[in-house]
């Protein structure tokens, strides 16, 4: 039995702007994971998943966006994966409006 595992790809940020990359997450045995973007105060953004199997550009230069994955965010939200086909994966935050701070993480199993 594997345990959980946490990572934060997006440090808290406060008052962002522009557009947001997280790290990178090499997902390659993972069989369920979440992807959680914590928003405070009345920070607003839109989100989307991107993922990738590009094994030979590193850092990554192939990424496509999860279909169905595009949110509208005006407060924390969470994205749950199952026995994910792909290699590797990111979250994209844009269209920030409001005050407050963002942080994303990503667990896995």
């Amino acid at each position: 039995m594997s345990t959980f595992f946490t990572t934060q790809v997006v440090p808290t940020i406060t008052n962002p702007t522009g557009t947001i990359t997280s790290q990178m997450v090499d997902i390659p045995q993972v069989q369920v994971g979440s992807v959680y973007v914590k928003l405070t105060g009345t920070l607003n953004c839109t989100a989307k998943l991107q993922i990738s199997d590009d094994t030979t550009h590193m850092p990554n230069k192939d990424w496509t966006d999860m279909t169905g994955s595009t949110q509208a965010l005006t407060g924390s939200f969470e994205y749950n994966l199952l026995f994910a086909g792909y290699r590797y994966l990111r979250v994209v935050l844009t269209g920030f409006t409001g005050t407050g701070d963002v942080s994303v993480f990503f667990t896995g199993k």
